[in-house]
């Protein structure tokens, strides 16, 4: 691999790269609009181009929901994926640059968010790292009241995950990084019988983890079990939402059905569980393919953010 595509592969995956977050932070933030729009589409369709390794990945998660099709369908989605990437990214970093009024949120399943409201316990948002998923948590802070509290694992670069970090929490949510030992469960606990709302990413594994394996588009699919053993724990109900952007700081949060996990849940009921997550989630990738961003499996397995 070139010195090039090396240094690519850095910034995408957030190794020793403050600068380059602070960078990509500075033309989002105060860059003109037309920048905003346009260049987050030439800087995707620029980074598609000097990734391969990250090209076969993406490759892989698109023949996971469609099936193998032809080079010129598999190439342009893959290419839509990196762009798709790099607005939404662009959109995160820049958040503070618009008025709240003009961002455009469209709420799809408000019932289903109405039930879990209805009671004074939290509940846990199971989403994945689709399209813009940390404005989702966003509005769900602004529309319930709630405290949000995003569960995430640790970046490489402490730098960079501090900065990124820190925008999202001026934003009202905050962060609780998790993986190193067994008492950070306790604040989230905490969090969920005070009525907060967890939010965390069940297509990302932390190192030493307990896993559950799943099914995704038929093929198998490993994804933390801690949220479910803490929603089983606090007798807290689990709530899948996902987020699309549509347009420009225009967004689409798909609300999902409740999933219920009996309290000392079984492996067995906590893998029915997590299942149905999961086919939440096909769902929602039938619909909006490219703006699945699972880049985890790359060397390591520490992804984006």
């Amino acid at each position: 691999m070139s010195k090039r595509s090396l240094r690519a592969q850095g910034f995408m995956l957030g190794h020793d790269a403050y600068w380059l977050r602070r960078l990509a932070y500075v033309g989002a933030r105060y860059g003109s609009t037309q920048f905003v729009r346009t260049g987050s589409v030439a800087i995707g369709a620029f980074f598609s181009g000097i990734l391969p390794r990250y090209r076969s990945v993406i490759r892989a998660n698109l023949r996971r929901i469609y099936g193998p099709r032809s080079v010129w369908q598999e190439n342009r989605d893959v290419t839509k994926t990196f762009v798709d990437y790099a607005c939404c990214l662009t959109e995160s970093l820049g958040f503070e640059r618009m008025n709240p009024k003009d961002i455009v949120y469209k709420l799809v399943g408000r019932a289903s968010l109405d039930t879990v409201l209805a009671q004074t316990a939290g509940f846990i948002v199971a989403t994945a790292h689709v399209g813009a998923w940390d404005s989702a948590a966003i509005h769900l802070h602004q529309v319930t009241g709630r405290a949000v509290l995003i569960v995430m694992t640790r970046e490489s670069d402490p730098a960079a995950r501090n900065f990124h970090d820190s925008i999202r929490q001026r934003q009202g949510v905050e962060i609780a990084h998790v993986g190193q030992n067994a008492f950070e469960g306790l604040r989230l606990l905490k969090h969920l019988r005070k009525g907060g709302i967890i939010a965390v990413q069940l297509d990302r594994l932390p190192e030493s983890s307990r896993s559950l394996e799943v099914l995704l588009f038929k093929q198998k699919f490993e994804i933390p079990r801690g949220p479910f053993q803490l929603a089983s724990l606090a007798s807290v109900p689990i709530l899948p939402v996902f987020c699309a952007r549509i347009g420009h700081f225009e967004y689409e949060i798909h609300v999902n059905s409740p999933i219920v996990v009996d309290r000392r849940a079984s492996v067995d009921q906590l893998s029915s569980a997590a299942q149905e997550a999961m086919a939440a989630l096909e769902v929602f990738l039938k619909t909006y393919p490219t703006q699945w961003f699972h880049f985890g499996n790359i060397d390591s397995g520490v992804g984006v953010t």
